[in-house]
């Protein structure tokens, strides 16, 4: 009923454009719409950020069915281009990353390491983070200082969590815009990242903090994770399990003078320029012009796959 009630909606929404739309591009989750072809002769675009192909829509009869995650493109129908298009890295970051370039001083300074910092940045109700890996780097560490960037400081929580508020080495910060996360990157030593992969909804396969955190050249400690595992920029266990991550946190640490060098600054600030949105866009536009193309010929009218692959 839920599905026949949107089939109106659509034609409510083409009446109030006044024709029927040349492109949809669609990013809703909640499958509020399950099939695009309600929209008409549009070119249509499914372009889902979750993990949606478990809620019963994966490709939505789209043209287009485009993702930050391979995980995401699972069960999309033939019939549609799948593409993997990366996670666009914003303006202030992307000044940032090209001024560390330019010179890895811009980064911060460096020395500071018999009291390291770690950043992690991010929203802290987030039901996938894992708080005992966390708590277990601040027990471990009594040395470092953590500083948790992001809304959602909670004293009245238990477990885990209330004891990672609790910890004297641990410092809740609270939301910062990107401009005031960039300054704070200076003082930071190492970025943390720590997902339980098992619970997160999306698998953590591609958080977005991970390319700003690379876009500040600095040292990054993260769970495992689909995107940029193979990169060598970021030290990850070698499967979901975060047993290993204070380890890695700790050699990290023992060896800033290598994992903190300009060259690997370089490397990682170089690395997330390469998911500026001017050179997403450009790639997203060729695909466009192939799907019309394909279009005009009658070939959606068959059945085949076309999948374009890697991070554009």
């Amino acid at each position: 009923m839920f599905d026949l009630l949107m089939r109106v909606q659509a034609k409510y929404l083409i009446d109030a454009i006044g024709e029927s739309p040349e492109i949809v591009w669609d990013f809703d989750n909640a499958c509020q719409f399950v099939d695009l072809r309600v929209f008409g002769r549009s070119l249509k675009i499914f372009h889902p950020v979750d993990d949606v192909a478990r809620r019963g829509c994966p490709g939505k009869r789209a043209d287009m069915v485009l993702s930050t995650s391979r995980r995401h493109l699972e069960g999309v129908p033939s019939g549609a281009i799948t593409a993997l298009v990366g996670h666009g890295l914003s303006e202030p970051f992307a000044e940032c990353a090209r001024a560390v370039v330019g010179d890895p001083a811009a980064a911060g300074p460096r020395g500071r390491y018999d009291r390291p910092v770690i950043g992690y940045v991010g929203n802290l109700d987030l039901h996938g983070i894992d708080w005992d890996v966390i708590l277990q780097i601040a027990r471990q560490l009594p040395h470092v200082t953590i500083w948790l960037i992001g809304p959602g400081e909670r004293g009245d929580v238990d477990g885990a969590r209330r004891a990672v508020h609790d910890a004297a080495n641990v410092r809740f910060l609270g939301r910062k815009d990107a401009n005031e996360i960039l300054s704070l990157a200076n003082e930071i030593n190492l970025w943390l990242m720590a997902y339980d992969g098992y619970r997160d909804p999306n698998g953590a396969t591609n958080p977005h903090k991970l390319l700003e955190y690379l876009a500040t050249g600095k040292p990054i400690v993260s769970n495992r994770t689909e995107a940029h595992c193979d990169t060598g920029l970021i030290a990850m266990p070698p499967d979901l399990s975060n047993e290993t991550i204070p380890e890695l946190v700790s050699a990290t640490l023992a060896e800033l003078d290598f994992c903190d060098s300009d060259d690997m600054r370089r490397r990682r600030a170089a690395y997330a320029l390469t998911f500026g949105y001017e050179h997403h866009l450009a790639q997203i536009d060729l695909m466009m012009d192939s799907v019309v193309a394909e279009t005009r010929k009658g070939w959606m009218a068959k059945s085949r796959d076309v999948t374009v692959s890697g991070n554009f």
